[in-house]
């Protein structure tokens, strides 16, 4: 899949654009076919090492993102949309993600 990417620790300016293997969702993760994304302040200032949590190096950011469900682990009953289930309107934070 095509991601963007931060191979270290510095701007915006130096992300990549490149191919990353299609994770497969773990155990209370779903897999989301990404259809709009942004890179805002604190992926900004994940990417310069300084935010309060440090990915390991490479990383996608992209804390905003919207899609369509396309796979799910254990625990997750998939209804079609990220974000959703059956019954009511959630959201979900992703420790890993990349731009479609």
């Amino acid at each position: 899949m095509r991601a963007l990417i931060c191979r270290q620790w510095g701007g915006i300016e130096q992300l990549q654009i490149g191919e990353a293997p299609v994770p497969r969702p773990g155990r209370g993760e779903v897999l989301i076919r990404v259809k709009a994304t942004a890179v805002n302040y604190a992926d900004a200032i994940m990417v310069a090492g300084r935010y309060q949590t440090k990915p390991e190096l490479p990383f996608s950011p992209g804390l905003e993102t919207a899609g369509v469900i396309e796979a799910c682990g254990a625990m997750w009953r998939c209804a079609g949309r990220a974000g959703w289930n059956r019954a009511r309107r959630s959201w979900c934070w992703a420790p890993r993600a990349a731009l479609a």
